[in-house]
């Protein structure tokens, strides 16, 4: 676990077009082969997040590298003991195309809840595997040039290829491995956190 201001986590924010000060760069960074991995980010989580919060879970199943945020929506509304919103999962998408829909309908519809943001993102090669945690939104679709608003309140960014590699959009079962592990990962820790 990196605490604190890792500079290879931060990159990944930096990437998406953020102009951050150090002091608002602080963020947990865990990778999940790590024994243990669900429960560490799980404590990274927990003094982040509000009693109320609304899972906003971004990404596409029809792209493999993409398909991370509706597979841990779908995960946790499967294994998942008490209510919890998510919007974002598998048949029914955020993503580019709906995102300012969805962003805005949830902050119509739940002012007073606290936005997480699940997404999957690039990085450099070591950082591949590795979920980071931030108090703060992202910029969805950065990485790609896509220019869509900040969104969230507290992210978790999971990197699932790296920068510069077409693996983002392989179906390699490598690919998919890594995806499902990280998805179940994030999963996890939510249902422990919340």
């Amino acid at each position: 676990s990196t605490q604190g201001y890792s500079s290879a986590a931060s990159d990944v924010y930096k990437r998406q077009g953020y102009n951050l000060s150090e002091r608002s760069l602080a963020m947990e960074s865990t990778t999940i082969y790590r024994e243990n991995a669900a429960e560490q980010i799980s404590e990274q989580l927990k003094p982040l997040l509000s009693r109320d919060i609304v899972l906003l879970c971004i990404g596409t199943e029809n792209v493999t590298g993409d398909s991370l945020g509706p597979r841990v929506g779908t995960l946790i509304q499967n294994k998942m003991k008490r209510p919890l919103l998510v919007y974002g999962y598998e048949g029914c998408n955020v993503n580019a195309q709906n995102l300012v829909l969805a962003y805005d309908m949830v902050r119509v519809m739940h002012p007073e809840k606290q936005i997480v943001v699940i997404d999957a993102a690039v990085g450099d090669n070591e950082e591949v595997g590795c979920v980071q945690i931030h108090k703060g939104g992202i910029m969805p679709g950065a990485a790609t040039n896509k220019n869509l608003p900040q969104v969230g309140d507290v992210s978790i960014l999971g990197v699932v290829s790296k920068r510069g590699c077409q693996d983002f959009y392989s179906s390699h079962s490598d690919r998919v491995m890594l995806v499902e592990k990280m998805a179940e990962t994030i999963a996890e820790s939510i249902i422990m956190s919340a």
